[in-house]
């Protein structure tokens, strides 16, 4: 299978039919076959305006943050239209956050 211009493997992932909460049954995900990080995600939406059409999402630009791999871009939309482009500037792993971050309002 070929993404753009990636040699991929293909890993299908199937979600009973009878579940109904699910807006898709098949999601297929696509990994580099050099490093061995997925590119992308492709599943045909069984529910709603865009029922019968494929969503994808798209990742690519990987860098490593603290000796994990991260794609830094991805994009989303319906295959072969105009999609969502995401660029991530920073990932931090584990930040320290202060309990205060967690409260609620008191209005």
């Amino acid at each position: 299978m070929l993404i753009s211009v990636n040699r991929c493997y293909n890993f299908i992932v199937l979600q009973p039919v009878a579940d109904k909460k699910f807006f898709c049954t098949r999601y297929d995900n696509f990994f580099d076959t050099e490093n061995y990080v997925p590119i992308a995600i492709q599943t045909q939406l069984s529910q709603g305006p865009s029922k019968g059409m494929t969503m994808e999402i798209t990742m690519s630009d990987y860098q490593e943050v603290e000796g994990l791999y991260f794609p830094f871009s991805q994009t989303q939309g319906i295959k072969d239209q105009p999609s969502i482009p995401l660029i991530i500037d920073s990932i931090e792993l584990n930040p320290i956050i202060d309990d205060i971050e967690f409260k609620f309002p008191e209005n």
